[in-house]
């Protein structure tokens, strides 16, 4: 029994890592203008690329269809279009390795009578949440194939918040693989204030992606003001008013600096007057502190050296690594409901 708990311990962090790296190669797929070249959705026989030269000359044919060839990329070179096309392939491809890394082990668990109820239910919603994830991803692309080479920042957003809600979920369920199962009590004041971090993390990843979709990292390339000042200098111009603060984009950028603020405040709280003194999450809390230092410093230099493609992933990739901590921490809280945060010292 021990021997296949360990298996799925691998098998659980694997999963959630390949979670981690699908956002991951998603965030290369967007930063590089590779997600709009392949023109067609094809869950099975899209599973291998084009491998002759006259294969290749019809993908690129039907790119050469789409808004993008046509308003953008007119007169692409062959070697240029491998290039794009082999990013989206391989965004697409590491999508079906996790649904492969996530189903086969748990049908060998089956097989072997090693799978509980609960664990038939983590693997239903997971797979679930993955499908789901991947038509919304094909609605996003399909979305920028018609018209407007440009995909809504709205469905990018919703793109990443479901990756986020999957990736949450793996961690958080997860864990009865190393720990008990536990609840969350939404009358425990302590359980309340870690998901209220939680959510607060989660917020600001939206808004991370609103200031992607729009480019709007790409101005105000300075901190801790804006160009001299603390707010934008465009006026509240979009009706309603509060659209300016997910459309307007310096309004975009300006929410999504405040974002960061409340959420180091917050979390820097936490810490100092909570989890620094109680040994039972004096660790969660340093790591928590250390993310959340990195994540600062990744989000200035993102915004001062004007995106650059590895300071902006390492910016993605470490918001949800934070986010998973703050959910383990949950965790860990739920399961020693016994202790009060900030009373159990050395």
């Amino acid at each position: 029994m021990s021997d296949y708990l360990s298996l799925k311990r691998y098998w659980i962090t694997l999963t959630a890592i390949c979670v981690l790296l699908m956002v991951l190669i998603g965030g290369y797929t967007r930063l590089t203008n590779s997600g709009l070249s392949i023109t067609e959705w094809k869950p099975v026989t899209g599973t291998f690329p084009p491998f002759s030269e006259e294969n290749w000359e019809t993908e690129l044919e039907k790119y050469k269809a789409s808004p993008e060839y046509n308003k953008i990329n007119y007169g692409i070179s062959m070697p240029e279009f491998k290039r794009i096309y082999l990013i989206e392939y391989f965004h697409r491809l590491f999508g079906r390795i996790t649904g492969f890394v996530l189903l086969v082990p748990a049908l060998f668990f089956m097989y072997k009578k090693q799978f509980n109820s609960n664990e038939t239910k983590f693997l239903i919603t997971t797979l679930a949440l993955g499908m789901l994830q991947a038509l919304v991803g094909w609605i996003m692309v399909a979305s920028g194939l018609i018209d407007n080479p440009h995909v809504s920042h709205y469905k990018l957003a919703l793109h990443l918040s479901m990756a986020t809600i999957l990736f949450s979920y793996i961690i958080w369920s997860g864990m009865q693989f190393y720990y008990k199962k536990v609840q969350i009590n939404f009358t425990n004041l302590n359980h309340l204030i870690v998901v209220s971090a939680i959510l607060l993390l989660f917020t600001q990843i939206i808004w991370g992606a609103f200031v992607a979709g729009l480019d709007a990292g790409m101005i105000y390339n300075t901190f801790p003001l804006m160009n001299e000042s603390f707010f934008p200098s465009e006026t509240l111009s979009y009706t309603p008013k509060l659209v300016n603060f997910t459309e307007n984009h310096g309004w975009v950028q300006f929410t999504h600096r405040i974002l960061g603020y409340v959420v180091y405040m917050y979390l820097f709280s936490l810490y100092f007057k909570i989890l620094k003194n109680n040994k039972n999450f004096r660790t969660n809390g340093k790591i928590i502190m250390i993310l959340l230092n990195l994540q600062l410093i990744l989000g200035i230099l993102t915004v001062v050296y004007q995106v650059p493609l590895v300071m902006a992933l390492l910016h993605q990739l470490n918001a949800l690594i934070l986010l998973g901590s703050v959910i383990v921490l949950l965790h860990k809280i739920c399961d020693l409901q016994h202790y009060t945060l900030g009373v159990v010292h050395d």
